[in-house]
């Protein structure tokens, strides 16, 4: 951990992600009010065009690194607007002009990311760079020229071999599903009726999955989108009717579990997210999807070319949500459990009021994952509440650090969590590796991103926060945070202490969080430069969606007996416990309500299964 951090130190970690930029000044223009009917009907086909033009003159400069996913994606959207085909051929010949076409290569049919790269370094290269060419094949084949036909052809059956030697776990859920739809589609294409067979069975698969353990890469605001990419061009393109039928069915999957976590006053899925790369706002590709079903607005003048396959899905044989979904979207208030591993404790759970969503989950997903999740009704621009352990001292996600492609991504240090949430009252434990912060490090901390807009009280006294400050709060204190007609309570219920420092909890805002509307709660560990050999930093906290005496005079007990950590929260009406081994990360002994164990669902709203029937075949 500590040469990862040198590495971070390196690559200049206090690097502010441009995207950020673009995103406040699209998305600020965001009005709420304003529907998806306001938008023209071409919005999609206009605003990829745009991107088009502006992608065009790296795409034609051969001395310009350009990615192969969008180059091929981008032909896509040529050949779907009827275009410029000769344009669409030269970039998809200029993407696999990249690929390795050694049969006796280990990396035989794969792509390299970006045209300047010197190697194959991302065998996710090839389902992104292959997932246009089976739709572009069987639509469009005859507006292609004989010439490149001919030169594409082995380019396609080599598509096949990197795909079928990318041995992708069921659980990739994005990936495993690209990579199946590709090799469908592809294998139709070229005629390769074993690469079709291999496909069924993949998919059959990834019920099979499915049916015991839910979407395992849950409710991401970017790889829902990408999800949603594969499953409605396999349902446009597949031959088989059955197939067509099993891609419509696993979409009703996925709207079904979009509608129960979106929250119309936000516009928005709302988390436990597994994967998200706006640790603000929590927001992805999914909203360009949301649009397009009329649930979100947005006035964006261009997408990037992955959004081709929104275009793929529209007119009169395009997926629309079943109305079951758009009635559960508008149900308020609701309670939603769901699963996401093989881990029967690792259970999702979600509150949703009309001007407040509270939801979290156990375990660990990855770097980008949003455990603990709060979302207020109100402007696209008001930072979501979340959790986020970090040596950087800057918890906005604003620093990126290079995955092990090379791509750079937001990171933050695992939670290790176990949790338990009923009716809008969540109780999260922690269970931290303080060791993970090198002598390089910026710091340890627990920080809790809070809204900037929002009205901030300590024991009922409000705090100031619109310029930099720092706020001492004592560890018993109740934390208020008011946003529209919604209000927060947050208590520190436990931490433990480092023989290096005792920890401190603080209001804060800084210049970074001030300058995307947020601020912190921060539970600071351990300063700049301080180090410990301990392992486990037990943290626990209660937020809760309501306010007055009953969150004041929370009863709360946090003890240590035969290595079991048990943690538990008493409110009126409403005891949670977790209770979880001192010193094993991964095991969680029980997590209960009013002393009832939690009961583990696929997917319900309400106490009801929508699971079963979904995906019955």
């Amino acid at each position: 951990m500590r040469s990862w951090a040198r590495r971070m130190r390196r690559v200049a970690i206090m690097e502010i992600m441009l995207c950020n930029v673009r995103f406040i000044a699209v998305w600020g223009a965001l009005a709420l009010a304003c529907g998806a009917a306001d938008l023209p009907a071409d919005w999609v086909e206009a605003a990829l065009k745009a991107h088009v033009a502006e992608f065009a003159p790296d795409a034609g400069d051969s001395q310009k690194a350009v990615s192969t996913r969008d180059l091929t994606n981008g032909a896509l959207a040529n050949l779907m607007a009827g275009w410029d085909i000769a344009r669409s051929e030269a970039w998809i010949e200029r993407a696999y002009a990249t690929q390795d076409m050694d049969p006796a290569s280990q990396t035989y049919g794969e792509l390299k990311w970006s045209t300047k790269d010197a190697a194959v370094t991302d065998l996710n290269a090839v389902e992104f760079g292959a997932q246009a060419m089976g739709p572009l094949w069987l639509e469009y084949r005859s507006r292609l020229s004989d010439g490149f036909r001919k030169r594409m052809a082995p380019h396609l059956a080599a598509a096949l071999a990197g795909l079928h030697g990318h041995k992708v776990p069921v659980s990739y859920t994005n990936i495993f599903l690209m990579n199946l739809v590709d090799g469908m589609l592809i294998g139709q294409a070229i005629g390769d009726a074993a690469a079709v067979k291999t496909a069924e069975e993949e998919l059959d698969a990834w019920f099979e999955y499915t049916r015991h353990n839910g979407i395992h890469e849950f409710d991401s605001p970017t790889y829902y989108a990408v999800d949603l990419d594969s499953l409605v061009i396999g349902r446009r393109f597949a031959a088989d009717p059955q197939d067509r039928k099993k891609f419509e069915r696993a979409l009703d999957y996925f709207w079904t579990d979009i509608a129960a976590n979106f929250m119309p006053g936000a516009r928005r899925m709302v988390g436990a997210y597994s994967r998200d790369y706006d640790f603000l706002r929590g927001r992805g590709g999914m909203d360009v999807w949301l649009t397009d079903a009329g649930w979100a607005s947005i006035p964006s003048k261009s997408l990037d070319f992955e959004k081709v396959y929104v275009l793929a899905n529209q007119g009169a044989r395009g997926y629309q949500p079943k109305p079951e979904a758009v009635a559960l979207r508008d149900r308020l208030p609701r309670e939603v459990v769901s699963a996401w591993d093989d881990d029967p404790r690792h259970g999702r759970f979600l509150w949703m009021g009309s001007d407040a969503a509270v939801g979290c989950t156990s375990g660990d997903y990855n770097a980008q994952d949003k455990l603990l999740n709060v979302t207020f009704a109100g402007a696209p621009d008001l930072p979501q509440i979340s959790i986020e352990p970090d040596v950087f001292d800057a918890p906005y996600g604003l620093v990126k650090n290079p995955d092990r492609t090379g791509h750079m991504k937001p990171t933050h240090l695992p939670l290790h969590a176990a949790c338990v949430e009923r009716d809008g009252v969540a109780l999260m434990t922690m269970d931290l590796d303080p060791s993970a912060a090198g002598s390089d490090a910026h710091g340890f901390a627990t920080d809790l991103i809070l809204p900037s807009a929002a009205e901030i009280a300590v024991d009922g006294k409000r705090e100031r926060l619109a310029a930099e400050a720092k706020v001492a709060v004592e560890r018993n204190s109740v934390i208020t945070v008011r946003a529209a007609n919604a209000a927060l309570a947050i208590r520190l219920l436990h931490v433990d202490d480092l023989p290096e420092r005792k920890s401190e909890l603080s209001l804060e805002a800084d210049a970074d969080g001030l300058a995307h509307h947020a601020v912190r709660l921060k539970l600071a560990h351990l300063g700049a430069g301080q180090t410990t050999q301990a392992k486990h930093l037990h943290v626990a906290f209660l937020v809760a969606a309501r306010e007055g005496t009953d969150v004041r005079d929370l009863k709360a007990a946090s003890e240590v007996r035969d290595h079991v950590w048990r943690v538990a929260a008493a409110l009126r009406g409403l005891t949670l416990e977790v209770a979880r081994s001192a010193d094993d990360r991964k095991k969680i002994e029980r997590q209960t309500v009013n002393g009832t164990a939690i009961a583990r669902a696929l997917l319900s709203v309400d106490g009801r299964d929508l699971a079963s029937t979904l995906l019955a075949f």
